[in-house]
This record gives C-alpha cells, sequence and structure tokens, in this order.
C-alpha cells in the first residue's frame, strides 16, 4: 500500500506504548479521532534520547504533525516534522535513506567503471 502524506494537528495524549519510560513514540488525537505517531531516527541511540528525554515532556502539548499516513493492522503516522509551537522537531530517517540509496549508487557507478 502506498503511504498518504498528511499533516494533522492535534494533541499529545500519550506515549506509544504506555508506562514504557523511554518510548519514544506518542498518540496523537485530533477531532476525528485517534493515531499513533511513529517517531523514527537513523540511529536507535537518537530514539532512545528522545524517549528518555523529551517525549514525556510532549505530553498534553497542542502539535502539528507533518509525514505519511501508513495503512497496517494498526494504522500510524510516520512523523517527518513534529511542531510544538514555535519548535520543529524533525526526524532524518528519509534524509539517511536518500543518502544511502545516493551513495550506493555512486559507489556502482564507481565500480562499474573501474
Amino acid at each position: 500500500m502506498r503511504s498518504v502524506p498528511v499533516r494533522l494537528k492535534g494533541k499529545i495524549i500519550g506515549r506509544g506504548i504506555p508506562g514504557l519510560v523511554y518510548s519514544e513514540d506518542l498518540v496523537l488525537r485530533d477531532d476525528t479521532g485517534f493515531i499513533f505517531l511513529d517517531y523514527r531516527q537513523p540511529f536507535r541511540l537518537m530514539e532512545l534520547w528522545f524517549g528518555l528525554a523529551r517525549a514525556g515532556d510532549l505530553v498534553g502539548a497542542d502539535v502539528t504533525a507533518t509525514g505519511w499516513y501508513r495503512r497496517a493492522p494498526t494504522p500510524f503516522l510516520e512523523l517527518r516534522t513534529l511542531e510544538i509551537g514555535s519548535d520543529v522537531r524533525h526526524c532524518w530517517v528519509r534524509t539517511a535513506k536518500l543518502f544511502a540509496a545516493t551513495l550506493a549508487i555512486v559507489v556502482g557507478m564507481l565500480l562499474a567503471l573501474a
């Protein structure tokens, strides 16, 4: 299934896994219901840091989430940015994937020419 780009405004009502103090994922509630926000980073350590130090502070905050709606057994939103007032938090996994793909193409072309 193809993902759909979306921008949602709502309130963070909790963590993706309730009670797990290092859970980096969040749950967003808006006028239509609630959805799981998948916060991914290229390195797991970055996700752990966000979960331990920053995710708890977002509970109860009004946010604007931008990303891709993905269908799965439980639908979720793969975050690209999370805007909290004037503060914007970015998920860099898409950029890392594009960089890795470009690097692989360049290395492949160099190997083909050698």
